[in-house]
């Protein structure tokens, strides 16, 4: 299963824009094997566009949605309802509140949300009505969070360049990260290690992948066009292996870099990062393009076809479509 963003504007906020950046794709293949499940709408469903989902990983029934009308629902995909939700309070009233990212902690029921106010919350969907902790100390909207795999730290990135880590216990800064020269559009850690690397993406064209220990930067990654000019870059996830980063570009690519120097590290960079040598170029293993992306911050994932074992990537795309390709072809 896989998930659409969608939503309605708030009655009272911006108009859509007149432009429709829909095109028919006559040359595309419908995916085979692919059906539409449930439609979430009605009473119950955001009030504003849907920025950010995430599947509760222990239970793919469950899932949770962010909002620009400053809320983070959890629902059931089976019924359609909504289990639970947390709200933004915004006591000014320039202040809108609006959730720009949203992930699950290894305990299904504890969540954290990035949002315009600047700031990042941790929440326990049990007792919804606060935040068990509010981080505050990014000076620029917040656009996104990543819980670390053992959930013992969490990330943040922001419109204020940094990167920034955080102890969910206490609700303290562990690290700030002067990350990019230019705002953050993703973080994400790797999977499955108590000492987890952390990819960061921003609009100066970079991705970089940071030690979340020493916080080092590891490797920087620069995806051109074919004429060698940089794009925004505005998210990234390490594959299942840890082995390779997918990369979301503003110009019409999604990139699948290999960013190991030594290709049997089995995803352990710093093992290759020698002080004082210059690192080759990360190797480019798949660029997988045919969508429409030079303008909103576009996500991929991954995903396996429980019908015959597929190893997938998909992508929204600007043109109202959702692209489907093969990982490895």
């Amino acid at each position: 299963r896989f998930l659409l963003m969608t939503g309605q504007p708030a009655e009272e906020g911006p108009e859509l824009p007149s432009k429709s950046y829909y095109r028919a794709q006559s040359d595309v293949r419908d995916a085979a094997g692919f059906s539409c499940v449930r439609t979430l709408s009605g009473p119950s469903a955001h009030s504003g566009a849907v920025t950010s989902l995430r599947f509760v990983s222990a239970d793919v029934n469950r899932f949770i949605s962010g909002s620009e009308d400053g809320t983070a629902r959890m629902w059931d995909v089976e019924s359609g309802k909504v289990i639970a939700t947390v709200e933004n309070d915004s006591k000014k009233k320039e202040e809108s509140g609006a959730i720009t990212g949203v992930d699950v902690g290894q305990d299904a029921d504890v969540i954290v949300t990035s949002d315009d106010n600047f700031k990042a919350k941790l929440w326990d969907l049990r007792t919804p009505k606060a935040p068990v902790h509010v981080f505050n100390g990014h000076t620029h909207v917040v656009t996104s969070c990543s819980f670390a795999p053992t959930g013992q730290m969490i990330a943040t990135g922001s419109f204020d360049e940094t990167a920034r880590l955080w102890d969910p216990r206490t609700g303290s800064a562990i690290a700030v990260i002067p990350a990019h020269s230019e705002p953050v559009t993703c973080v994400q850690f790797s999977k499955g290690s108590v000492r987890p690397n952390l990819a960061t993406t921003s609009l100066d064209g970079t991705c970089r992948i940071w030690s979340s220990h020493s916080r080092e930067c590891l490797r920087t990654i620069v995806p051109t066009n074919d004429v060698g000019d940089r794009a925004p870059v505005t998210s990234v996830r390490f594959t299942p292996n840890n082995q390779y980063v997918l990369m979301n570009s503003l110009h019409n690519k999604i990139l699948l870099f290999d960013p190991r120097l030594d290709p049997l590290s089995n995803g352990d960079l710093s093992a290759a990062n020698v002080p004082g040598h210059r690192l080759e170029h990360p190797l480019l293993k798949k660029t997988y393009e045919g969508h429409m992306n030079t303008r909103i911050s576009m996500k991929s994932v991954f995903m396996t076809r429980c019908t015959d074992g597929a190893k997938l990537v998909l992508s929204g795309s600007e043109d109202h479509h959702v692209y489907v390709w093969s990982l490895n072809s």
